[in-house]
């Protein structure tokens, strides 16, 4: 009895999680630059109100 050769499973494996992965980090990443901006306009908005009462 010989063992299969799945070589392209095993190389489509590592491709599919690579893809998953570089998916991942550009969420991430999208995330973490709406997450900045919306730090900012927070940072904006209480300035803006502290201003506005004294």
């Amino acid at each position: 009895m010989t063992t299969p050769n799945n070589i392209e499973y095993m190389i489509l494996g590592y491709v599919l999680a690579g893809v998953i992965m570089l998916l991942l980090v550009g969420y991430l990443v999208l995330k973490a630059r709406r997450l900045r901006q919306e730090a900012e306009m927070l940072k904006t908005l209480a300035e803006d109100e502290t201003a506005a009462d004294g």
